[in-house]
């Protein structure tokens, strides 16, 4: 995926456009930005991002719901 990007960055650059992406990893984000083969990130899309947001609130309530459940 990086060499088709960086294909994709030379060709932006040859025809002076910026280069966007959208991603979910801000870690993944950060490397292309890092080596110059991005000009922004979209970090997902509003439904992704609600949705690992609930999956982590769910997720931090299951030490309480197991506790519960054994007592």
């Amino acid at each position: 995926m990086r060499e088709a990007i960086s294909h994709i960055r030379e060709v932006t650059r040859a025809h002076g456009v910026t280069l966007g992406i959208y991603s979910g990893r801000p870690e993944y984000a950060a490397g292309l930005f890092a080596d110059g083969l991005v000009d922004y990130v979209g970090l997902g899309i509003d439904l992704v991002l609600l949705n690992r947001v609930f999956g982590d609130t769910i997720a931090g309530l299951g030490p309480a719901r197991s506790a519960r459940s054994t007592t």
